[in-house]
């Protein structure tokens, strides 16, 4: 049994590529990994999975981070950890490592007014995307729409096709992050809104196909229509909602 074995090269070798981990998870955990790494002044191994080292480490994160935070790099970690454990690879799995109480919160969303002055604002923005032949005006508008009627994350919706869609507005998204089949349905008016200005394409929303590609842009948007400062996850929120 090989236990200098660094949790960055486990997670190359082995972890991420045996398990069904999608990009925006794998770079959580190697935010999570690299933490570990601060606290030990070190690149952490197998070695240092152990109930004793994880609790001071924890205790270490507690300086400035939210509780939900912590959890989730816990989280995080104690993945690898039972996953080298299942691989033979260590001996002992997790059994005292305490687990950060988390107060729940009121999610924060957006109202119906603000949605609508969003959409507004959106609707105003002039010219055409930089390397592609698509209205900013168009764009913008109807994938604030898209996700206002079907509540999807914006890395899901990104994917949707038209020809996917029914006449009556449904469609179905494996999600990324649950890997569970969501059934949606856009309104008619957003339909319209969408064949307006596709121009034949199957993608709706192909600009930016990295979600993380769409914050600047949409923060920019945000401080325009002078709403209280949020993501596209926002309106996720908004929409389950009201």
């Amino acid at each position: 049994m090989i236990l200098t074995t660094t949790l960055v090269d486990y997670m190359a070798r082995h972890y991420c590529k045996e398990r069904p981990i999608t990009a925006g998870t794998i770079e959580q955990i190697d935010i999570s990994v690299r933490l570990f790494a601060r606290s030990l002044g070190r690149p952490p191994t197998l070695d240092d999975l152990n109930d004793g080292v994880l609790n001071d480490w924890l205790t270490w994160l507690d300086s400035g981070r939210s509780r939900y935070t912590i959890r989730k790099h816990r989280t995080n970690i104690l993945g690898i950890w039972r996953d080298a454990f299942q691989a033979g690879r260590l001996d002992t799995v997790p059994l005292r490592v305490r687990l950060p109480s988390v107060e729940r919160k009121i999610p924060e969303a957006w109202t119906v007014d603000e949605i609508r002055r969003l959409l507004e604002t959106a609707k105003t923005l002039d010219g055409c995307f930089r390397d592609f032949a698509i209205r900013r005006g168009w764009y913008w508008p109807t994938l604030i729409l898209g996700l206002w009627d079907t509540g999807l994350r914006i890395g899901d919706i990104l994917g949707v096709q038209r020809p996917a869609i029914a006449k009556d507005g449904r469609f179905r998204v494996l999600q990324q992050k649950t890997k569970r089949w969501k059934d949606c349905r856009l309104r008619p008016s957003t339909i319209a809104m969408i064949d307006a200005g596709l121009d034949g394409r199957e993608y709706i929303w192909s600009i930016y196909q990295d979600r993380k590609s769409h914050n600047k842009p949409f923060r920019q948007l945000v401080g325009d229509a002078g709403i209280r400062t949020g993501t596209t996850r926002w309106i996720r929120r908004s929409a389950a909602s009201y």
